[in-house]
Order: C-alpha cells, then structure tokens, then sequence
C-alpha cells in the first residue's frame, strides 16, 4: 500500500505462459502503482495487432485479445465478430518460448519481434515480422525464418618486439623472414638451406614464364605447428595455368634442407628460397599501428624499417631473386628527409590509424624489415604492432 492508501491492483489473469506475465511497481513521478509486462521490461516489442471491431479481418489474419490470446480469421470480410471459437475466428496457442527471453523452442504463435528461443543449445532469433505461427524450427531456419545470432567481440591487442643491429648487406627480418634465391628451372633439381638448420619456413616460388602444368616437388622434413616433425616428407606445388610473377608456397613448413625438382609437366624458369611471418596464429587480423623507438649505436644515413603484407599477389620475378610487393609501411617514404641515426641519439617511428585486413586464415601475414648501412646503428630497439582480431 503507497502513503497515500492506494492499493496494489490487482494482477490481470494468468497469462498464457509465465513470461508473457506482468508485476507493479510504483511509478515515482505520479505516485500510482502500475502494470508493466515482463517482455517489456525486458526490452521486447511485441507486435501491434489488438483485435478491433472496426476492421475487417481477411482469412488467415492473427488477431491478440485482450493481450492475452491469439485468434485466427476464418473467414474473409471478417468484421465486427467478437473473436471466440465459432464460424469465424479459431483459437491459436501462443508458443511457450514466445519473447526475447532464453527458453526452449516450442511451436505456436510469436507475438513479439525479434524473439528468440534455444535450439540445439544455439540462440535464435526471429527474422519475419510478429505475429508469425511457427510449426517446425528446423525447416524455418533453412528458409531464413529464424537466424543464429553471433556475437563478434574484436579485440585490440600489442604485440612487441626487440630488433638490435644485424647485418648491413641484406635486410634484418623481425616477426618472419624471406630469402631470395637466383632463379632455377626444377628439371635439373635443386637443394635449398642446410642440413639441420631452423628454418621453419613455407617454400615458395616466382613464376618467370607461363607454366602450362609445372608441379614442383618439394622433399625433406617437414615440421606442423600443431602435430610436429615429420622425417622424409613431400609436397607438391601445381603452378599449372600460373603466368609470369604468379606466387605459389607449399602448405607445409620444413626445416633442415629440401630437395626441389620436377614432379611432372614441362618446367619453366621460376624463383625460389624461404617465406615465413606472422599470422596471428592462422587467425584475421587488421593491422591498425606501428611504433619503433630506440637508441643508435652509431651515426647512419640509411636506416629503415618497413612493414610487408605477406599475400600471393603483387611479386615480380627477377633472375637474381624475387622482388617483393610494395611495402605497406616505409618509414624513409614517411620521414622523407629526417630518418638519419646519431650515435648515442634516441630515434622513433610511429604510424597509426591503418586498417589494412590481413588473413591469417588464408596464408597471409605481416613480415617487418629494417635496413642499416652502419654495423652497430642500432644499440637497442623496441617494436609493437597494434592489431583487431577479427
């Protein structure tokens, strides 16, 4: 009872099922008690479609009586016929899991939009207008009536690493690496690495001319991230229908030293050597910002650092050794002028704001490149890439 003596009303009469019911509470702003649906309240729409005696109902149509039960016309021209069960309206039940709340599946009538049920321990949601007469939830979902709702959580995280001063001849690879091998032609057979080295790494090759069905084989130990090491080993790579600067790479990663030669089909001239960078763990990602801050060793006017979207497109073949996609990130093109190292002096790169998506599920990956001209330019470095799982 409020100050004021007003009594709780009563609640209306059951309702076909518990969670179309209603509760009060008191409205602070009028100081009445009042009825609020437990949908509602929940945040569910229940669809607008009250029985009136001024229309006229077509045969099939869903009337709501009093907010509690669902009639269906029997009749065309339906007007002004109270809904009861007679020649003109037939009672329909309202189904159990009806709203938004987390109940089993059971076939009736859905009078809220977008209500969802459990089925098969997965969410469902409905995906036509209420009021919808449901009868069996499996073959409405193949038709597109109900729909799993996932939920996706994209989660930004750092990744950092540490790069010191390496070698002034060739790049210094971070988070993977490439080697750029002369180019072969597979028939006359080819080694590629060292005899027990760690390697760790896909083999890959460079189209130099058309192959009209070139499978290369590639022999030795393989290594799965998952399952491990696998002694004498083999992959074939079909390059049938590639053209000049086409990209392939084996599936499998190896270690120690492979044998190259051709499996079958004419051979064609083709680059070759190692291929491995960061994946996020076989998983999409976006690469949303780089920073690279640390203190140089000596004075250098030629240092950089870069940033490869390892894909399989945009290689180009050169006798010498493949040439590389065009970097998505350089930090010489950036700085242009002011990107010299001084002895002593702290340096930092940092890039924000990119959203390039990069399929880690589909082979592809990140490799970062910095290039020195002076042997210890670089005293100590740190690197971190900001990324969006997807």
């Amino acid at each position: 009872m409020s100050d004021d003596g007003k009594r709780i009303v009563q609640l209306p009469p059951s309702a076909s099922t518990a969670k179309d019911g209603a509760f009060a509470i008191v409205d602070p702003i009028t100081d009445q008690t009042v009825q609020i649906a437990v949908q509602s309240a929940l945040g569910a729409t229940r669809a607008s479609f009250a029985w009136q005696s001024d229309v006229s109902y077509s045969i099939g149509d869903f009337v709501l009586l009093n907010g509690l039960t669902v009639w269906r016309s029997l009749i065309n021209s339906n007007l002004s016929n109270i809904p009861s069960e007679n020649a003109f309206w037939s009672q329909e039940p309202i189904s159990l899991a009806d709203g938004i709340t987390d109940t089993q599946y059971a076939t009736g009538v859905f009078t809220y939009d977008d209500s969802k049920v459990i089925h098969e321990n997965t969410s469902y949601f409905l995906q036509v207008s209420a009021p919808f007469k449901s009868t069996d939830i499996a073959a409405e979902i193949l038709a597109g009536t109900w729909a799993a709702r996932v939920i996706i959580v994209h989660t930004h995280t750092n990744d950092s690493w540490s790069a010191f001063s390496g070698s002034t001849s060739v790049t210094n690879w971070v988070k993977g690496y490439y080697t750029f091998e002369s180019a072969i032609t597979p028939a006359g057979g080819q080694t590629l690495g060292t005899a027990n080295i760690a390697y760790g790494a896909h083999v890959y090759f460079v189209l130099g001319a058309s192959s009209t069905n070139m499978v290369i084989r590639v022999a030795g130990t393989s290594y799965d991230d998952t399952t491990g090491r696998t002694a004498s080993d083999t992959e074939d790579v079909d390059t049938s229908g590639g053209v000049l600067d086409d990209y392939f790479e084996t599936t499998k990663k190896w270690i120690g030293q492979v044998n190259i030669t051709l499996q079958s089909g004419s051979a064609v001239i083709t680059d070759y050597g190692w291929a491995t960078y960061y994946d996020n763990t076989d998983m999409e990602f976006i690469f949303n910002a780089i920073e690279w801050i640390g203190r140089a060793g000596a004075n250098d006017t030629g240092p950089n650092i870069s940033v490869h979207h390892h894909k399989s497109t945009d290689w180009t073949y050169n006798a010498a050794g493949a040439i590389l996609p065009t970097p998505l990130i350089d930090m010489q093109a950036e700085y242009v002028t002011e990107f010299t190292f001084a002895t002593g002096q702290q340096f930092k790169f940092k890039l924000i704001g990119l959203t390039t998506t990069i399929r880690g599920d589909l082979s592809e990956g990140i490799v970062i490149g910095i290039d020195i001209t002076q042997n210890n330019a670089i005293s100590n470095s740190n690197i971190e890439i900001t990324k969006t799982d997807q």
